[in-house]
């Protein structure tokens, strides 16, 4: 029993004298292993019909909304050049999300609220680059698009504006920059409450197949199990 519980993530045995008897940790790797339900939602008909109004979508931008707006947090893996952010910020859309933060690159915030003013124009008027010139007047608060770059969670003061409510959703833009668990930027990122998770990166896997846990662990730790090392 011991030796087939090494398939298993968080495993420990239950009771010293009962050596078969253990506790498994209620993670995806694990549903996985012991073929069951993975417990993931289904993308429903009546969402996709909603998409495919957009004539300006992809059929396989339908089908990845699709996925986005049935899933709580979700790992976008798309190559680059997909269009991944309009995904984002599509989904977002249909879910009617009031506060959304969007954490990015500082090079490409302005391509985020760009693209914003294009596919969610009844909100171009709420979204604004924090910290930018043109928005020093604006305030982090619940009913707002907040665009800030991975740079601004290091700052304390910032980051307890980003932590003073729940977001309806959560998006960060190239998340392989969260794969060090360790990291100050990773550890702030992942104390931003949020309903939704978005991760969003064409290189979820850069090095080694564990820089996946730290993505998979800021989406939800039941992808990734609790332990970076029992994932490794």
């Amino acid at each position: 029993a011991p030796m087939a519980a090494n398939k298993f993530l968080g495993w420990r045995i239950a009771k010293a004298s009962q050596p078969w008897d253990l506790t498994i940790e209620d993670n995806l790797v694990n549903r996985i292993v012991l073929s069951m339900d993975l417990g993931l939602a289904q993308p429903t008909a009546k969402n996709a019909n909603i998409i495919r109004s957009d004539s300006r979508l992809e059929e396989y931008q339908v089908c990845d909304i699709n996925k986005m707006v049935t899933l709580k947090n979700c790992l976008n893996r798309n190559p680059m050049g997909l269009g991944k952010t309009v995904e984002a910020i599509t989904a977002a859309r249909l879910l009617r999300s009031k506060s959304v933060l969007i954490i990015v690159p500082k090079i490409v915030a302005g391509q985020w609220r760009d693209q914003i003013k294009v596919w969610w124009p009844e909100r171009s008027d709420d979204v604004f680059i924090y910290g930018s010139t043109d928005a020093k007047k604006r305030k982090v608060e619940q009913g707002c698009i907040v665009i800030t770059n991975y740079e601004k969670l290091l700052n304390e003061s910032n980051l307890l504006k980003f932590r003073q409510f729940s977001w309806d959703v959560l998006i960060a833009d190239e998340a392989h920059k969260i794969k060090n668990p360790k990291s100050k930027r990773t550890v702030a990122l992942k104390n931003i409450p949020a309903v939704r998770k978005y991760a969003l990166t064409g290189t979820p896997i850069l090095n080694r197949p564990d820089d996946l846990w730290s993505i998979l662990h800021f989406l939800n730790w039941r992808y990734s199990g609790i332990s970076y090392w029992n994932f490794v």
